[in-house]
């Protein structure tokens, strides 16, 4: 079966092409599935639907499917402690070279990308989908799924000028998942942001032939003309008649209610939703946090096309090299 991953880092359009995508015939959009078992299992936060997770049909038969039990009653925490053993920060080094695992970690590595193949299965077994888009970014979550039985991965590595997602990190966002209280969304400093923004995008370009195809995609250029990126993604990935159908996307598309697990709060919205750019920072960004962000990124500005100036006078959403 093929999993179709909206690999890069946080802030990047990535909840927008999940749902777009989710649209076309014979896919299904779950969101962030690396969050399942904290947010879903064991926090019970809100699907995509609106309704809390383990009250979710949806969820619950692809519980009953690969657990054998409902929502409520699967192991959450213990998988929860298993995925922070496997892909936590200090398992990186044993990711990427597997010459350091142990054997310790070697059978829980197997164990919990079974789990996560079963889950897949089962995701497309209840949705009748053949095409499972998961938005979990991460390039930990996608190392490990090149190595899962059965999975056919498709990488979409979606990158957005560095200086949006840092901008875009220092909004105050309301968490509209948490039911039971006021969360909000995290805020990263400037340089954190920037960091990782370098991290996730060399480790996604560095993988790039792991997968079964790996797609480029330049947020700034998707929000221009979404219809041909979208179905040069489709074409790819071998799905010839999705990429018809995705060809006619335009400035405007209707989205269906979706059962996403975390991601922004967009993914509750529904309906006639317009694609536009979020260009805020390119107006709003003070001129010495452009600086900062555009000294620590420049090298993979550069190489992914981006000016490295940038002025309120000058700002064109959509005037950056190459996106016409």
């Amino acid at each position: 079966m093929k999993v179709l991953y909206i690999g890069g880092y946080s802030r990047s359009g990535s909840t927008m092409l999940l749902r777009v995508l989710g649209e076309a015939t014979g896919t299904v959009a779950i969101g962030e599935l690396i969050y399942i078992f904290e947010r879903g299992f064991v926090q019970d936060q809100l699907c995509g639907c609106g309704e809390r997770f383990r009250r979710c049909p949806f969820w619950n038969e692809v519980s009953q499917a690969a657990f054998g039990v409902a929502s409520d009653k699967a192991p959450g925490a213990e998988l929860m402690a298993l995925q922070h053993r496997v892909l936590g920060y200090g398992a990186f080094p044993a990711l990427w070279v597997p010459a350091l695992r142990s054997p310790a970690h070697r059978r829980e590595l197997a164990e919990y990308g079974e789990i996560v193949g079963r889950m897949y299965r089962a995701i497309a077994e209840i949705s009748g989908a053949h095409i499972v888009i998961d938005s979990s970014k991460v390039p930990q979550f996608a190392r490990l799924l090149t190595e899962v039985p059965g999975l056919e991965l498709h990488v979409a590595h979606l990158v957005r000028d560095s200086r949006g997602s840092a901008y875009s990190w220092q909004r105050k966002k309301v968490r509209t998942e948490v039911h039971w209280t006021t969360a909000h969304m995290d805020r990263h400093s400037l340089l954190r942001s920037s960091v990782e923004w370098d991290a996730f995008n060399v480790l996604f370009g560095v993988d790039r032939k792991r997968p079964r195809t790996y797609t480029l995609i330049r947020y700034e250029d998707l929000v221009g003309d979404p219809g041909p990126i979208l179905a040069d993604l489709a074409e790819r990935i071998g799905e010839p008649s999705i990429a018809a159908e995705l060809r006619t996307t335009r400035e405007e598309v209707s989205l269906e209610i979706s059962h996403t697990v975390a991601g922004n709060p967009s993914r509750f919205s529904s309906g006639r939703t317009k694609i536009v750019a979020d260009q805020e920072w390119q107006r709003s960004m003070p001129a010495v946090q452009r600086l900062l962000v555009t000294a620590v990124t420049a090298p993979l500005l550069r190489h992914y096309r981006y000016p490295l100036q940038v002025t309120r006078e000058t700002a064109d959403p959509l005037a950056l090299p190459g996106t016409r």
